[in-house]
């Protein structure tokens, strides 16, 4: 098993995407059978992923990696009475360095701001948009484990990145990237501040932060306040807001679908965010001195109300 085995680690960073992609499935099922069943990490794997982390360029090889590595969470996360204990931080503790390296080189690095746009280091947008959407993946399965893992006071530094660094995320609003991996970016915020990430994977409730590890609150916290932060810096102005709800990346409308309408899933998503944070910085100074933040997100809010109603009537001209 161990030549074929090997063979198929080595498929799926191949230039062939589909035959890269197969490959990875194979290999996934492969590691979560030996997790499962010999509670070991396959070493080729571990090495394989570990290398790839080591040098992320995007491309076939690093969309594998992190699919692949998210598929084995997510199966440790969804049958955790499969796995002996202690699975889940075996497999956090190998990778947390290597994915803590990675999220700073993957995601933008200029300066938030309207008009400032966020780069990337690549040509290729397509190829990052699939880096980026596979990354998001992985972070909202790593958030998870860490609500899993909140009552054995067990944290990691890769599990705390789309909180304590989510300014990094806020920038992918504003960057060139393809519109659903903005709202893919809106979308997680949104679940880790209602505390439900990984809900939609079958993952279960999450611990509430009273219950959490000795950093969740502060680390919500400091989410909220990046959030707040880019509000008054006009984030929102740099929010797009596509005219028709678009999936999987297309561009075409819903059947019977109004071409003036707004994607409401979008707009609920900022709106949340916006919100929840503006809740959370009021818990935080126990609901005292901060009527004047709340003036100010709420002007911001109206503004940007405001440029929607403009849109809408112009688009019905």
């Amino acid at each position: 098993m161990k030549p074929a085995f090997n063979s198929k680690v080595h498929l799926a960073c191949c230039k062939d995407r589909l035959l890269s992609h197969l490959a990875a499935k194979s290999v996934s099922s492969y590691v979560i059978f030996e997790l499962r069943c010999f509670n070991t990490v396959n070493q080729i794997w571990e090495w394989k992923c570990l290398q790839v982390l080591q040098n992320p360029c995007s491309g076939n090889a690093l969309d594998a990696c992190t699919w692949s590595l998210t598929t084995v969470l997510k199966a440790v996360l969804k049958e955790t009475s499969q796995y002996k204990p202690g699975t889940l931080e075996k497999l956090l503790a190998t990778f947390d360095t290597a994915l803590t390296a990675v999220y700073s080189q993957l995601v933008p690095v200029e300066s938030l701001g309207h008009g400032n746009s966020a780069s990337y280091p690549s040509s290729n947008t397509a190829d990052w948009a699939t880096t980026l959407t596979n990354l998001l993946d992985l972070l909202e399965v790593l958030t998870a484990a860490r609500f899993k893992l909140s009552t054995t006071r067990v944290c990691f530094t890769s599990s705390r990145l789309s909180l304590v660094q989510a300014s990094a995320l806020l920038r992918i609003v504003d960057s060139h990237v393809h519109y659903f991996v903005k709202k893919q970016v809106l979308l997680l915020l949104k679940r880790i501040l209602l505390q439900k990430a990984g809900e939609d994977m079958g993952f279960g409730e999450a611990s509430s932060l009273t219950h959490g590890d000795d950093h969740m609150t502060s680390d919500i916290f400091t989410l909220a306040d990046d959030v707040l932060q880019a509000v008054h810096t006009d984030w929102l102005q740099c929010v797009p807001v596509e005219s028709a709800a678009i999936f999987f990346g297309g561009t075409g409308q819903l059947c019977g679908g109004s071409s003036d309408a707004f994607d409401h899933v979008m707009l609920r998503a900022v709106s949340l965010v916006v919100l929840k944070s503006l809740e959370y910085k009021i818990q935080s100074a126990g609901g005292k001195g901060n009527i004047g933040l709340f003036v100010i997100v709420i002007n911001h809010i109206y503004v940007r109300r405001n440029v929607y109603s403009t849109l809408k009537l112009d688009s019905a001209k």
